[in-house]
């Protein structure tokens, strides 16, 4: 296996430039930010001609001793770059329930609730509005047990209610939704 990796060095290869839209966000996996060695020149010049003809680099790097596929992308001023996953490690999906789905006749009350659920729960993305609660707690854990004190509670969050049908729990994530703003 020794034999099979590849130098370890800090290349980034641009292999060619593509429109952000054809590649499958399904493919994403962690991003980076990337930042001029000592090319400052050139980081610059490759941000403006990216920002100018709005289009991202796919790239190979080496990454813990093994190619990567990536895009490099600009964000801001930033170079991102987001790994991707290979074509063969992108599972399919199980066609013959999409199918199934699309041929579904659907009722203009159950398109019209589900249009009020978009509407109502619609707002800008705002990161630090979300929280990871496991992490939270694993982190009152171990200051717990730092302290010497006995494991706090962790309380759950109440498993949802069993509702029968899609437009039966539109309609209960709706007057949910209303309950909590009142």
């Amino acid at each position: 296996l020794s034999q099979l990796q590849t130098a370890n060095d800090k290349t980034i290869s641009v292999l060619q430039f593509v429109d952000m839209a054809d590649i499958d966000l399904v493919s994403f996996e962690s991003s980076y930010y990337v930042s001029p060695d000592k090319q400052v020149n050139g980081y610059a010049l490759l941000a403006e001609a990216m920002r100018s003809t709005d289009k991202v680099a796919l790239c190979r790097f080496q990454m813990r001793s093994r190619a990567s596929l990536a895009v490099l992308r600009l964000q801001g001023d930033t170079l991102v770059l987001t790994t991707l996953a290979w074509a063969d490690e992108v599972r399919k999906p199980d066609l013959d329930l999409v199918t199934k789905a699309a041929q579904v006749e659907l009722k203009p009350q159950e398109v019209a609730v589900a249009k009020m659920l978009v509407e109502s729960m619609t707002g800008p993305f705002d990161a630090t509005s979300h929280r990871d609660d496991y992490t939270v707690a694993v982190k009152e854990l171990v200051d717990a047990k730092q302290a010497g004190k006995p494991a706090p509670h962790v309380e759950l969050p109440p498993s949802p209610e069993e509702v029968d049908g899609l437009l039966a729990a539109l309609q209960a994530s709706l007057a949910a939704k209303k309950q909590a703003v009142a």
